[in-house]
């Protein structure tokens, strides 16, 4: 399916009232109902991919079902600084299986890695084995977090 192309607006701001309006002229049965993937496209083939993209975050940000979560999230991006324990806490990506033969699945956590560092906490790999049975790797596991220092650690798997 090809979109017609509509030049990107240049008022994130006017985007927004216009999604608002529009949304408020359509059916109200759709206020609290999640729209379907052949709703997005014919809105992306009518209005553009700016617009439906900004329907959907105007949506799930109104949504009963989301709305709170959303608006936790958001403040939490607010916060100039992660709290003091935060600083201290160890990163751990349990990689999955066949992280190492096929490191292009993002198996390996390397991105949520990167992430964490990027938001100022230590990142580490738990040394897993890549094809290892679910004992050895829980001793692994237990092997690795006891060879820790007294922080908090963050399991991500």
């Amino acid at each position: 399916m090809f979109f017609r192309r509509i030049p990107p607006l240049e008022d994130e701001a006017e985007l927004f009232q216009r999604v608002e309006t529009w949304r408020n002229n359509i059916s109200q049965t759709k206020t609290t109902a999640l729209y379907d993937a052949v709703f997005f496209e014919k809105l992306t083939a009518e209005k553009g991919l700016d617009f439906a993209t900004a329907f959907l975050f105007h949506h799930l940000t109104h949504h009963p079902r989301y709305a709170e979560a959303i608006w936790q999230i958001q403040e939490f991006q607010k916060r100039e600084e992660l709290a003091p324990i935060a600083k201290e806490a160890i990163v751990a990506l349990i990689p999955g299986a066949f992280y190492g033969e096929h490191p292009e699945t993002g198996a390996d956590g390397q991105t949520i890695r990167e992430t964490a560092t990027q938001l100022g906490f230590q990142a580490e790999l738990v040394p897993v084995q890549s094809v290892g049975s679910l004992t050895e790797n829980a001793q692994i596991i237990c092997d690795w977090l006891h060879q820790q220092p007294s922080v908090p650690i963050i399991l991500v798997s």
